[in-house]
């Protein structure tokens, strides 16, 4: 009598306690007050008593502005029916702080009503002024994998890397499933590092569970980390501006995104004028796609894929310049 007892167990804890189906609610490119423009804005149905809503946020101001948070109101033919305010939850500058010209995400719980119309209202403190700023070249994410777990959910790990010549506080990575250049929702974890600091010039892994949308085409992976706890940041490995040291050797980054749809990103850094050759070779170690044959200037280059005309499933790309030799992974979703 134990044993289906024991069955009936692992199948409820293995079971998914939820799964994102097509969204009851979206609207993009509205106003949220001056400066403020939600760029996207979906709502799930979440549990019998609850909705919940994600917001992708755009600051395009010329002033910092701390403690950022968003009302989002409810109506129903005119009338109001629920709201909710929450903090921004990617840092740019501070605590839920925003930069000019930076974007930020909000997560909200709602109580589930009846409604027809939404309205956003922005409110803010200008405080904190020499409070230390993000800055968006500390961090990167490669080796990214998303893969079975039970049901619709997914679990999505990935490594990070620190950049900077200082230690990140609460490095974490924010993990955005995309559908036609829209936001759809994200999920918020935390790096693997000890005492929550990561390090100068390492790396942490990452590993969480999420439940994708019924439909994307791909992922965002956006890092992050506490700019109050860990004060000013000082990079002089990364040539992204005339402050900063050049890279002295051959680098290949990770493309972006991966998991993609149709079309992806691929960078390299080139130390010295090379021949360099970047291709594309299916699971056979095939090759299947030649982005770039012929002798290159000094840099950074992006070169983007078009994959439309590929099956889904995994690819690798290959950089040649000189000695140097990389190869990475891809993965086409459709």
């Amino acid at each position: 009598m134990k044993k289906p007892i024991l069955v009936y167990i692992l199948f409820v804890l293995l079971k998914p306690v939820f799964c994102y189906e097509e969204p009851i609610f979206h609207v993009h490119d509205r106003s949220a007050g001056a400066d403020y423009l939600v760029k996207d804005f979906f709502v799930y149905n979440y549990s019998e008593s609850l909705l919940q809503g994600y917001a992708r946020l755009f600051y395009s101001g010329t002033n910092y502005r701390q403690f950022v948070n968003m009302t989002v109101s409810l109506f129903k033919n005119g009338s109001l029916a629920g709201s909710k305010k929450t903090y921004a939850d990617f840092e740019t500058y501070g605590s839920s702080g925003m930069l000019p010209g930076t974007e930020t995400l909000l997560n909200y719980y709602l109580d589930k009503v009846e409604f027809d119309s939404v309205c956003f209202n922005i409110s803010y403190s200008s405080t904190g002024i020499n409070e230390a700023k993000f800055n968006k070249d500390a961090l990167t994410v490669t080796n990214t994998l998303i893969s079975s777990f039970s049901g619709s959910t997914m679990k999505a790990a990935g490594i990070i890397a620190n950049l900077s010549d200082v230690a990140l506080m609460f490095p974490c990575i924010f993990i955005c499933p995309y559908k036609d250049d829209k936001m759809l929702l994200y999920k918020k974890t935390y790096a693997d590092a000890p005492d929550n600091s990561l390090a100068s010039h390492q790396t942490a892994t990452f590993s969480t569970y999420i439940d994708l949308p019924a439909s994307y085409d791909s992922i965002l992976y956006v890092p992050n980390y506490s700019p109050t706890l860990t004060g000013p940041v000082i990079i002089s490995s990364i040539a992204h501006d005339s402050n900063n040291e050049v890279p002295k050797d051959f680098f290949l980054s990770t493309n972006y995104p991966n998991p993609f749809n149709s079309t992806t990103t691929i960078e390299f850094f080139l130390p010295v004028e090379s021949y360099a050759r970047l291709k594309i070779l299916d699971v056979k170690g095939r090759e299947v796609a030649t982005l770039l044959d012929g002798m290159q200037a000094v840099g950074y280059q992006a070169i983007r894929w078009n994959a439309s005309g590929l099956s889904s499933g995994i690819y690798y790309y290959s950089l040649e310049a000189g000695a140097f030799i990389s190869v990475k992974r891809a993965l086409l979703l459709k």
